[in-house]
């Protein structure tokens, strides 16, 4: 099996490492303050120092990163500030550019250009003969030898500048220019991607929710499972808003600054480092936009996975109650797991307040008092925003019920297609649609009519907040409206669109997510199956495969019974065969033994595995082979032996690929009869100790009924013991 490589981002040095990278941190650190002082005296000691930082980001290349698998993310923030402050006073001016000077900024930036390159920069295909740590995942077993061509993730090699300007993407893009590109040239997902680390974290989490005795939260329990990640893209948003504010206050600064320096009252310098600033600014605030929709997809794919399988655990314990359905639970995985999705989008929740905020303190900061009535404005919108949101979620919620309903029905119609057509039913069946889907497209236009009038309001609202503090301001402060206050304060207002417009998106967002919530908390606390009702076995005890004893069951937990005082003894290689009318509850009492019914009273034992043929066969997606054998060993001797036993040789014949023909969606059409040979085959090939058949040689032809009927007699005669196929 793969090792684990979520230690594959961790810092492992050893204590000396350690040290060793505080004395380069130490020795750096003078020679920063160093290198400020002004002072021939000095130009011996920098340049000792300055060597010896080099000595020691050498020594700490060759020996402490043979503990981690990129570069050190401490030495390249120090080294990259370093050379920054040593730059900026010898590009402005305000020092000479001397030779220690100048050494100060080479250095630093050879060590950063070191430490930048990394194991993928070395040129050579094993980057560990360089010291770095070999990737856990780059190490398969004997049992994934399929899995040795698959590379590792390069986000795992990729040192922190690589990823903010995602220049680990590079070489996929190359090859893609190349060629087109098929699966084998993906990497793996990193670890903290993990569809089965993240499924088993948010199932963690959802068994302490349900222990709550206030009930349980899906939203709480993605928190407790995820919250740490949405954290961090909290505080990317609250960085990128400070640095939008920060664009307006520089752009004032400049302002200011070129008025002064025009009355011989500023230096150049000044100026050049409010430039320099604002250039800053807008690098960062692109590098945390994009970092945040970097995050915002992988939380997505976070969230879809594990809820999926949530969902899907959850099936597979479900009692055959109302919301059971197949049409719901197909509604709750694709609508409902879809629109979960998109949580991580309500970080913009954080951004919206944040900026607002931000924006009005730093309006009152330029404007003063007059930046009120924009906030009045505001004020004033909430309740008509307010009300369209409550009419929205009413409408939402109405929606997804009629889509259920649409849902159910054309399952229906599908499955009973072929009766609709023999007995004409097509106008009665399409009116009855019809009807659904004009429920549905009337809560649609509904819907999207009340976003529009939300969406055509936030777009005023900006306009209208502008108008209302300019206008006072100029109009009652007695101040004069300058350029170092109109410039930053209409720039400050177009930023107030942004949030503002993105009201709207969230209430509709905020109103999925939570209608969606509810569905979903409503399916994963539905009653279940008690896991108790049958007792399993691993053999059959006392030569009995299966007992039921005084037995009474029922499809609802305190619902009408449809078996009473049932009393069964099978034992083990006896053929059994239950008899009745159609509704005399034959399935029922297999039901009964796989556990899919309430049990009321009495006890169920199984001994062994079981296999079970339904009499509505189901065959999944892929080739006839795969159907029959289910993920289990392919052995030719007993497939052909089950392949005869199922009467399958003569069709297989007749298909254009044999056992290899694909079924399904993009297969071929096969008889209500194949389709049930099949599924009796893939019983047959499980070996499993017990068979539960309901009713499987119903659609099939009498002379091939006889063979497989004859198959059966055998095995039931030969009283094999279990597992002894």
């Amino acid at each position: 099996m793969k090792k684990n490589n979520r230690e594959a981002d961790k810092d492992i040095r050893p204590l000396g490492g350690q040290i060793l990278e505080t004395l380069l941190l130490a020795t750096s650190i003078a020679t920063l303050a160093l290198g400020w002082a002004d002072a021939d005296s000095h130009s011996i000691t920098i340049s000792i120092v300055q060597s010896t930082t080099l000595l020691l980001a050498l020594l700490h290349q060759v020996t402490t990163h043979g503990y981690l698998p990129h570069s050190s993310t401490s030495l390249l923030f120090f080294f990259f500030s370093l050379v920054l402050l040593n730059s900026y006073p010898l590009l402005l001016g305000i020092l000479a550019p001397t030779p220690d000077r100048i050494a100060g900024v080479v250095f630093p930036l050879a060590i950063f250009a070191l430490e930048l390159l990394g194991p993928d920069g070395w040129d050579r295909e094993d980057a560990n003969k360089k010291g770095y740590s070999p990737l856990p995942t780059e190490e398969v077993s004997s049992e994934e030898e399929e899995l040795k061509k698959k590379k590792p993730s390069p986000l795992l090699r990729a040192n922190i500048f690589s990823r903010w300007f995602f220049l680990w993407h590079g070489p996929l893009l190359k090859l893609g220019l190349e060629k087109t590109l098929t699966t084998e040239d993906l990497a793996e997902l990193p670890p903290w991607l993990s569809q089965e680390d993240n499924a088993a974290a948010l199932a963690s989490a959802w068994e302490i929710e349900l222990a709550r005795k206030k009930g349980p939260s899906l939203l709480r329990a993605l928190f407790r499972a995820f919250g740490a990640k949405w954290l961090l893209l909290v505080f990317v948003v609250i960085l990128t808003v400070i640095g939008d504010m920060a664009q307006p206050q520089l752009l004032r600064l400049l302002l200011i600054f070129v008025a002064r320096f025009r009355a011989g009252e500023a230096e150049a310098s000044t100026g050049y480092l409010i430039a320099f600033a604002m250039f800053a600014v807008a690098i960062f605030n692109t590098v945390a936009a994009t970092i945040y929709m970097f995050g915002v997809n992988q939380g997505s794919m976070r969230i879809t996975g594990p809820v999926t399988s949530l969902i899907f655990n959850k099936v597979l314990r479900l009692a055959k109650d109302k919301g059971s359905e197949t049409g719901t639970i197909l509604s709750r995985v694709s609508a409902d797991t879809d629109k979960l999705s998109m949580m991580t989008n309500l970080n913009l929740v954080v951004f919206c307040v944040v900026s607002i905020t931000l924006n009005f303190v730093s309006l009152y900061s330029i404007l003063g008092v007059w930046a009120l009535p924009g906030v009045a404005v505001l004020i004033a919108a909430s309740p008509a925003t307010a009300w369209i949101a409550k009419i929205t979620s009413g409408s939402v919620k109405r929606q997804l019920d009629a889509r259920d309903r649409r849902t159910r029905l054309l399952g229906d119609i599908f499955s009973s297609i072929r009766s609709i057509k023999l007995y004409a039913w097509e106008s009665a069946i399409t009116s009855r649609l019809r009807s659904v889907r004009e429920d549905e497209l009337h809560e649609v236009r509904l819907r999207g009519f009340l976003l529009a009038v939300a969406a055509g309001f936030t777009s005023l609202a900006p306009f209208l907040v502008a108008f209302a503090s300019l206008a006072s301001f100029a109009a009652f402060s007695g101040r004069t409206l300058s350029s170092d206050i109109a410039f930053p304060s209409i720039a400050l207002f177009a930023l107030l669109r942004n949030p503002v417009q993105l009201i709207t998106p969230l209430m509709r967002l905020i109103i999925d997510v939570n209608t969606s919530v509810e569905r979903l908390e409503t399916l994963l606390t539905a009653r279940e199956l008690k896991a108790g009702d049958v007792e399993r076995r691993e053999t059959a005890e006392d030569g009995v495969a299966v007992r039921v004893a005084s037995g009474s069951f029922g499809w609802a937990e305190e619902g009408a019974v449809v078996l009473h005082d049932i009393d069964l003894v099978v034992k083990t290689g006896e053929f059994c065969a239950v008899v009745g009318v159609v509704g005399a509850g034959k399935s029922s009492l297999l039901s009964a033994m796989l556990g899919d019914i309430t049990k009321q009273t009495g006890t169920v034992t199984v001994g062994g595995s079981v296999a079970f043929a339904d009499q509505h066969p189901w065959l999944g997606r892929g080739c006839i082979r795969d159907n029959i054998i289910f993920g289990r060993a392919y052995d030719s001797s007993w497939y052909d032996t089950v392949v005869e036993a199922c009467a399958l040789r003569h069709d297989f014949t007749i298909m254009p690929n044999g056992d290899m023909t694909e079924v399904g969606e993009n297969g071929i059409t096969l008889s209500g009869g194949q389709q049930a040979r099949i599924a009796l085959a893939r019983a047959v090939y499980s070996r499993a100790d017990v068979f539960l058949l309901d009713d499987v040689l119903a659609a099939l032809d009498a002379h091939v009924s006889t063979s497989s009927s004859q198959f059966w007699a055998r095995k039931g005669s030969s009283r094999r013991q279990p597992g002894s196929w």
